[in-house]
């Protein structure tokens, strides 16, 4: 047999074995890479005999699997039935049939091997993954506050607290909309051409004008109401005793 897909298991011209012979054992290995080709053990037999062959030809060549664990070759371990156990892995072992023959069976204790199939994570390994996303530090809640729309002042009041009398900017919209309702109805009868158009632009910019006042007289009223909380805050530090302290 000789092995294609790795250099160290390129086909060679003179194949080198290497014969070890013990008071019971014969073992065949390839030279330099410790893979054991062939082993017969001897119970009660006390003469062995052995005839010398003259030729060497390989009779079957296979290349290796994609995932293979090259500095664990010399651990690969052949079978008489055409089996190879490879490392593929750190802690996996897959088996390969490289001798074709179909009467050949699958043993209770050999689980063949499926490519498709992963192995699943190692527990540790998903609670720490967990942890992680569920764990929200300081940093992730400005991230997460930046990626979010900018507040307008009554979402920031409501957000505060702070409760107004009455929605100014929901009178002042109904007031905007009635004016252009009146405009709408005199423009059949008012005139028309540049006029009209330059009446529509100054209506707009009066529209502006009046949602800006609004946004000053919102930000006017939250300093006011800013003020006064601090200045009722230093009139009860004053008037504390040394005791209070």
């Amino acid at each position: 047999m000789a092995a294609l897909g790795k250099p160290e298991y390129r086909y060679q011209d003179v194949p080198h074995f290497i014969i070890c012979i013990s008071s019971a054992v014969v073992s065949v290995y390839l030279s330099g890479f410790n893979v054991k080709l062939f082993s017969r053990e001897f119970g009660g037999v006390s003469i062995v005999q052995s005839e010398i062959v003259k030729k060497h030809d390989p009779i079957f060549e296979s290349k290796l699997p994609e995932h293979v664990v090259s500095k664990r070759l010399p651990e690969a371990s052949l079978s008489q039935d055409g089996r190879i156990v490879i490392w593929t892995g750190q802690y996996e072992m897959e088996q390969y049939q490289f001798m074709t023959n179909p009467k050949i069976h699958a043993g209770e204790s050999v689980i063949l091997h499926d490519a498709h199939k992963q192995i699943p994570p190692h527990p540790s390994n998903v609670l720490k993954r967990q942890k992680s996303t569920t764990k929200k530090s300081w940093l992730n809640a400005v991230a997460e506050a930046f990626q979010k729309e900018p507040l307008t002042v009554r979402e920031l009041d409501s957000l505060m607290g702070r409760v107004t009398s009455e929605d100014n900017y929901a009178a002042t919209k109904k007031k905007i909309e009635a004016y252009k309702a009146k405009n709408e109805e005199n423009k059949s009868s008012g005139p028309s051409g540049v006029f009209a158009e330059l009446g529509n632009k100054m209506n707009e910019r009066g529209e502006r004008l009046n949602e800006l006042n609004q946004k000053f007289s919102d930000m006017n009223a939250a300093s006011g109401d800013f003020l006064k909380a601090v200045k009722d805050y230093n009139e009860r530090q004053a008037r504390k005793k040394w005791w209070e302290f």
